[in-house]
């Protein structure tokens, strides 16, 4: 009777410490300050959720036992599935001088160019626009989370259905930190409104076998909650990292700051189709005579005065250019260029448009047969000259219709190759009959013969003037053509720059093909070896394929929209115009 009598007692113990153990579930490992994020290994929710599954899962008695993980966060209890991990807190490792972090760019059909980013431990694809000054990611739910608050319905995350990429969830970051003033934001794209959680988290980016990397623990971070952009669900795109300087007084809020880089380097390979690279931490060019340095004046952007933008091409060319309207000048005395890794398109001067346009009614341009028939842009930026053949704007898109004019473009497509009898003024702007006419030819030695081609070409509004003149924005093709370094050791060091002390700086090279080698010949690399070296030759190449359904608008554009809408639209702490003048 005693032994049962103890034996009772026993029983009656364990009981009490389960039942005790499921009551006050033991914390599983992080709670981070700033956060209202709690994991826990929760027995009584494992057992609530699976008691009514015995016959798929085994007994009740034995599901009670599996340990199931949750985040408490914001007054939401949240179970997480096996696969879905919370990462440890990370640490920072600053740029080094005389460490680069060499990175490559995926191309995207050359309408776009993805690099890896690693926010929280979490991977993202991201879109390294020097349009832009913020890191945005896109939010993913957990696969038990609801993406609105039950209590506010504001939205915490954005739901799979309208973030199917999405690929970073804050609340499985060690390093994740909300602000606690700021409230959800809004930021305007090219192609459309996002709103954001803002906060901070862990940053890094490696090179491609992962030896080398930069990171920083708390990078101001803005995650996109909600979104009307069609992007982020039809393309890999997950995230956009914001180069531009901005203003120096924000300079501290930066993530190029946080990550202690003075400089970095971009160059997309000159077929549009292959990949581009980005040095970050790249060394000091401004002595190396393969470059030429050009100050970035503007105060928010990537921005400099531009002057001297001319059209030349074949002797036919310049003659029938003179016909049509004399001696041919842009920009005078100057225009604002804006120089943008985040848009698929160049935006020229309104009198070059026109030119074209006139070119096109008077049939003196047919079709994309004859590249001699199109002008080269030549211009200066600073003091230096650059110059962009045709073959660095114009592009073979097969499966369009010729005479179709796509929204983002200045011009219709044009046929590769016109018939002989085509009526000289097929191709005037007014038309709309033209695909009728283009026949398929076989391919020249050249130039594709078939298909449609693209002048990819923006018009800009002629309301849109700088402090130095009417805007001119080089996107992607500028970077087929250049290397570019920018320059932010000014900033770092605390000296603000100044129209008559200009620190921010752009420096350029004619890159090799594949992005390997600057104009002399030299690796982009620390061990400066020299090796053969092949220019770009874009005069005469034969023409790249691009997709328009990937055009990409810069978030520079998307400011600009909105700024018409809004006089008082502000971009970076500052009111966007100013007495009908863009801020740059």
């Amino acid at each position: 009777m005693q032994g049962l009598r103890i034996i009772t007692l026993v029983l009656v113990g364990l009981l009490g410490a389960d039942a005790f153990k499921l009551k006050d579930p033991k914390p599983f490992d992080l709670k981070e300050a700033g956060t209202e994020t709690v994991v826990t290994e929760d027995l009584e929710l494992q057992r609530g959720k699976t008691k009514h599954k015995k016959k798929a899962h085994g007994t009740a008695k034995e599901v009670a036992h599996q340990k199931a993980r949750t985040i408490e966060y914001e007054s939401q209890r949240i179970a997480l599935e096996d696969d879905e991990i919370v990462n440890p807190k990370l640490q920072a490792h600053n740029a080094e001088e005389g460490q680069a972090v060499v990175q490559k760019l995926k191309s995207d059909e050359g309408m776009a160019y993805y690099g890896e980013i690693s926010i929280g431990g979490q991977v993202q694809q991201g879109i390294y626009d020097t349009g832009s000054f913020d890191l945005v990611v896109l939010s993913a739910c957990t696969k038990n989370q609801h993406p609105k608050n039950k209590k506010t319905r504001e939205p915490v995350c954005c739901s799979r259905e309208n973030c199917p990429k999405a690929n970073y969830n804050h609340m499985l970051s060690g390093n994740w930190v909300k602000d606690s003033v700021s409230g959800l934001g809004k930021i305007t794209y090219g192609s459309g409104p996002v709103t954001v959680a803002q906060g901070s988290d862990h940053v890094e980016f490696k090179n491609e076998d992962g030896t080398k990397s930069v990171s920083d623990d708390d990078v101001p971070t803005k995650v996109i909650v909600d979104h009307h952009v069609d992007l982020f669900k039809d393309t890999n795109l997950q995230a956009i990292v914001g180069l531009g300087p901005g203003k120096f007084e924000a300079r501290e809020t930066r993530m190029i700051h946080h990550l202690g880089m003075k400089r970095f380097t971009v160059c997309f390979n000159q077929d549009p189709n292959k990949d581009g690279m980005i040095t970050w931490n790249d060394k000091d060019r401004s002595q190396d005579p393969a470059y030429v340095s050009v100050p970035a004046m503007g105060k928010l952007f990537w921005a400099t005065k531009m002057t001297g933008f001319q059209i030349s091409g074949s002797a036919s060319s310049k003659l029938l250019s003179k016909k049509l309207h004399g001696d041919f000048k842009a920009c005078e005395p100057s225009c604002g260029a804006i120089i943008d890794t985040g848009t698929s398109l160049l935006t020229p001067p309104k009198e070059v448009i026109e030119q074209i346009s006139k070119l096109l009614d008077h049939g003196h341009i047919t079709d994309c047969s004859d590249m001699s028939k199109f002008p080269t842009l030549t211009f200066q930026l600073g003091d230096k000259e650059f110059s962009l053949p045709p073959e660095a704007y114009v592009g073979k898109v097969d499966d369009e219709v010729v005479g179709f004019k796509h929204k983002n473009l200045a011009f219709p497509l044009l046929p590769m190759r016109a018939e002989k009898k085509l009526n000289s003024t097929i191709l005037a702007l007014k038309q709309e009959n033209v695909a009728e006419n283009a026949v398929e030819i076989e391919q020249g030695e050249n130039f594709p013969m078939s298909g449609a081609c693209a002048i990819m070409m923006s018009e800009g509004d002629p309301t849109d003037t700088t402090p130095w003149g009417p805007m001119v924005i080089f996107g992607m093709q500028l970077f087929r053509k250049y290397a570019i370094q920018f320059d932010l050791s000014g900033d770092m060091a605390g000296i603000k720059p100044s129209f008559t002390n200009p620190t921010r700086i752009m420096r350029f090279t004619e890159a090799s093909p594949d992005c390997t080698s600057d104009s002399q010949g030299k690796n982009f690399n620390f061990v400066q070896g020299k090796t053969k070296h092949t220019a770009r030759v874009l005069e005469g190449s034969k023409l790249q394929k691009f997709n328009l359904k990937k055009i990409r608008k810069s978030t520079f554009q998307g400011h600009l929209e909105k700024s018409r809408l809004d006089e008082d639209y502000k971009v970076a702490g500052h009111q966007f115009r100013y007495k009908n003048t863009v801020r740059i």
